[in-house]
């Protein structure tokens, strides 16, 4: 049995979901289809990537995040300004001063 305890929010979703068929369906199958959704959107992989995008995104604080400014080779796109590229608009890359 595959339980979302540990996750509040997906509970709350799986809780959403299941709202429509309260006191419709007996309590064995509200478990039931609540289990089995549960199952499918934690084990398998096209659930799992539905939940990770349904996930809201969580952000502590906004401002300016600073970098260090020493960089390992090939660790992310380069700061200096010579080797940065700016978009023309048009579809193509020139490097900046051409």
């Amino acid at each position: 049995m595959v339980s979302p305890d540990g996750d509040p929010w997906l509970a709350e979703q799986l809780d959403a979901a299941m709202a429509p068929y309260v006191g419709r369906l007996p309590e064995s199958e509200l478990a039931w289809m609540r289990e089995r959704l549960a199952e499918a959107l934690l084990t398998e992989r096209r659930g799992a990537e539905l939940v990770r995008r349904a996930r809201p995104r969580v952000v502590e604080a906004s401002g300016t995040v600073a970098m260090s400014a020493a960089r390992s080779p090939g660790a992310g796109p380069s700061s200096s300004p010579a080797q940065r590229r700016e978009g023309s608009g048009r579809g193509r890359v020139a490097k900046k001063g051409q």
